[in-house]
Formats: C-alpha cells, structure tokens, sequence
C-alpha cells in the first residue's frame, strides 16, 4: 500500500540493489562453512564408529585364521592321505575305547571335566580378585602418600606460625624495653641535691 501511493518505492531500490548481493554472499559463505562443518561432523562419527569396530573386525578374522590352520591337516597335500587314515583310527578308536564325551576334544576347543573347569574358574576369580586388591592398594597408596605429604606440609606451617609467633613476642619485648629505656634513662642522669 505505501509503496502504491509513492511514499516508498519499490523493493529494487539504490540501496536494495547493492545490499542484497552483499547480504546474499555472505549468507551463502556462512551458509556453507556451516554445511561443511556438518559434513566432517559426519565423516569424523563415521570414522570413530568403524574405529570402535575395527578390533572386532580383527579379531573375527584372527578367529577364523586360527581355526582355519586348526582344522588342515599338518602334511602336504601329497601325504595328507596319511592324515587322513590316521584321523580315522583315532576317530575308532575314540568310539570303541573311550568315553562319548571325549569325542568332542579338539585342541582348539576341548571340553573339560567339572572338576577341571571349576578348578580353572576358582583360579580366574583368585587372580581377579587379586588383581582388583592391587588396584586398591596403588588407589589407597595414592591416597595415604597424599594425606601423608598433606600432613607434612601442614607440620611445617605449624612450625613457621610457632616460629612467627615468637619472633613477633620477642620483637615486642625489644620494643617495649626500648619505650622503658629513655625513662630509664632520665632517672639515672637526675641530679642528685
């Protein structure tokens, strides 16, 4: 309405006409350093995320490196027959001789008897619990070095005051005399009639 009138013009004005460039270049620089900020945002959580798994990448791969070798037989290729055969008289052997739980044992995951097993975790709990007093302990050693040094620093204040505090009684005394000293002084140079 007002510009209809003429009281105003239009939006292209002098001003206008120079201030919109200047104000859009500037919105679109402040624009994209914003966007490229969110674009290494991304990229730097995209890293730390398939850095959190790369140990676990790795240790799929160690696995299944491992079991890979635990399964080939030793020999070359031209004598493996003769792994072969020999794996097949242990494997009778096994199932006409021994127990049906000893068909599982591989030296690469074997099954252990109760005893073994409780035996084996009774000693992991041992070591970890070991382990966490020691902790405590290096904790605690922390500590008590620290109220200990504490002590000693604050011992050393207290002797300092003790120390400040005589000294300032004893100035106090030499100042005191010193004020008696000149009517001291006055009473012995008195003529005597």
């Amino acid at each position: 309405m007002l510009w209809s009138n003429g009281i105003y013009p239009r939006c292209p004005s002098d001003v206008g006409k120079i201030m919109v460039p200047i104000l859009m270049g500037g919105y679109i620089m402040v624009a994209s350093v914003l966007l490229l900020n969110v674009l290494i945002a991304m990229f730097t959580y995209t890293f730390e995320k398939m850095h959190a798994e790369t140990y676990k990448h790795w240790c799929f791969h160690r696995y299944s490196l491992i079991s890979e070798y635990d399964r080939r037989p030793v020999l070359c290729p031209s004598l493996i027959l003769m792994n072969h055969v020999a794996l097949l008289f242990k494997y009778v052997y096994i199932r006409c001789y021994k127990k049906n739980d000893q068909l599982r044992i591989r030296n690469f995951n074997q099954k252990l008897e109760k005893e073994i097993e409780n035996e084996n975790m009774k000693w992991e709990k041992i070591i970890a619990d070991d382990y966490h007093l020691k902790r405590e302990r290096r904790t605690l050693e922390n500590i008590h070095c620290k109220v200990d040094s504490s002590k000693e620093i604050l011992r050393r204040i207290e002797e300092q005051l003790q120390q400040l505090r005589s000294a300032h009684l004893e100035m106090k005394q030499q100042i005191d005399e010193q004020r008696r000293a000149p009517e001291a002084l006055v009473f012995r140079h008195e003529p005597r009639l």
